[in-house]
């Protein structure tokens, strides 16, 4: 690739191209300024070349007037920074220059004559590869030893040298740009230029080995989970859980609620039923990190890869959600009301306190009242849960209350009687 110099090494080569091939028509024969045997090409702006009397040089302009983005080469190398922002590539900065070829003459029809021979030139050399650039680059004695040896001639892709049909509205918007007299010109495309730096990159070690895989592919579908007792009732710490859906009886399978692993408490697996309990052997023990409130099921069936083989998550079911409550304890703390769960509740978690009045007389509704949790739940750090928490109440009439918390909008379950009368959990205020 060609470094920052390409742009100017571009235009050098143009210049021999058109002051070789003109010299080879012998077109200054037909030149008729005191200087007739000379066709010179210059490389400037239009405003800056001056032809005036006929002891001057009738002269041909070259003057880049528009570079933009090649869009074929727009995203090669993206991105070029990893996930550190670390360089590992230099991405090509592909470029379209536009030119536009101007005739300046000093006595009449030597503009023709010249612009003529230009577009002869550049009809029959409508491509330049590396050896005619690197030619045209040695050739320019009075080129800085920098922009000959840029690395044009070295890019993976040649020039190609369009001509660009110009309308006479876009001539006369270009020309009052250059705020110079009009001059007959035509106008070309160069492509593409490709510029690419020379920054360090982090390279990766190369791969010694390729490891390659076949499966079949059977993802496990989880359709409905419920308590295996009680299909109505909520799903507690005591709770067996059965799950219906399709290929859950994959051996090696993994299941986790909310990334945490029960798999050890599964009782029994079947193609479309599977039975596990949330309270895990040997103990049993509820789950570390596992909280009550909506937790998302899942099963996910891992296959050792790699050299050494690691587990991979390869096949994964959909994620269901389902609810587990709390059962609780409750007693009167001074002037609040302590809960104790069964269940470890999170430090970050909502939990609301229901009171529901026992006994209360016909002639009036049952009080009820609901109150928040203090701000982490009385959590102090370093710990992250509790089971027990203290939330004050005020105003309560007195009276036995029948006691329920809400965590994240999960409501702990009450206890019938059975007269299917709730009676328990209760308090005494």
């Amino acid at each position: 690739m060609s470094g920052p110099l390409a742009i100017a090494a571009v235009s050098a080569v143009l210049r021999d191209l058109l002051q070789t091939g003109m010299t080879a028509m012998k077109l200054g024969d037909a030149l008729q300024g005191a200087a007739s045997g000379d066709a010179v090409v210059s490389v400037g702006a239009p405003d800056r070349v001056t032809v005036q009397g006929t002891s001057a040089h009738s002269q041909l302009n070259l003057f880049l007037y528009n570079v933009a983005r090649n869009p074929g080469w727009a995203n090669l190398g993206l991105p070029s920074r990893d996930a550190r922002g670390e360089r590992i590539d230099n991405p090509v900065l592909g470029l379209d220059l536009y030119y536009l070829l101007t005739t300046y003459g000093a006595v009449d029809y030597d503009a023709e004559v010249l612009l003529g021979g230009a577009m002869q030139v550049l009809h029959d050399t409508p491509g330049l590869g590396r050896d005619e650039i690197r030619n045209a680059l040695a050739a320019g004695t009075k080129l800085p030893k920098d922009i000959q040896f840029c690395g044009l001639a070295d890019q993976s892709e040649g020039l190609r040298i369009t001509p660009l049909p110009m309308s006479t509205e876009e001539i006369v918007r270009l020309w009052s740009a250059f705020q110079s007299n009009y001059r007959p010109s035509v106008a070309y495309l160069v492509s593409v230029v490709l510029m690419q730096s020379a920054l360090p990159t982090r390279r990766p070690l190369p791969v010694r080995g390729r490891n390659l895989y076949a499966r079949t592919f059977r993802q496990p579908r989880i359709d409905r989970i419920e308590n295996a007792a009680d299909p109505n009732a909520a799903i507690t710490s005591g709770s067996t859980v059965r799950v219906y859906g399709a290929n859950l009886d994959a051996p090696t399978a993994l299941l986790q609620a909310n990334g945490i692993d029960l798999t050890a408490g599964v009782v029994s697996r079947g193609p479309e039923l599977l039975r596990f309990t949330l309270l895990q052997p040997p103990g049993p023990a509820w789950p570390a990190g596992l909280h009550p409130g909506v937790a998302g099921l899942q099963l996910v069936v891992p296959d050792a890869m790699g050299t050494p083989p690691v587990a991979h998550g390869a096949v994964e079911s959909n994620l269901l959600p389902f609810l587990i409550a709390p059962t609780l304890q409750a007693a009167k703390n001074g002037a609040a009301v302590r809960v104790t769960s069964d269940i470890p509740i999170g430090k970050d978690q909502r939990v609301n306190l229901l009171l529901n009045e026992i006994g209360a007389p016909p002639e009036r509704p049952p009080y009820a009242y609901s109150f928040g949790a203090p701000a982490g739940n009385g959590v102090i750090d370093p710990a992250v849960e509790t089971r027990s928490l203290d939330v004050p109440v005020s105003g309560v009439k007195t009276g036995a209350y029948l006691v329920r918390v809400q965590v994240d909008g999960v409501e702990s379950p009450l206890i019938a009687n059975a007269n299917g009368v709730y009676t328990q959990p209760q308090v005494t205020l």
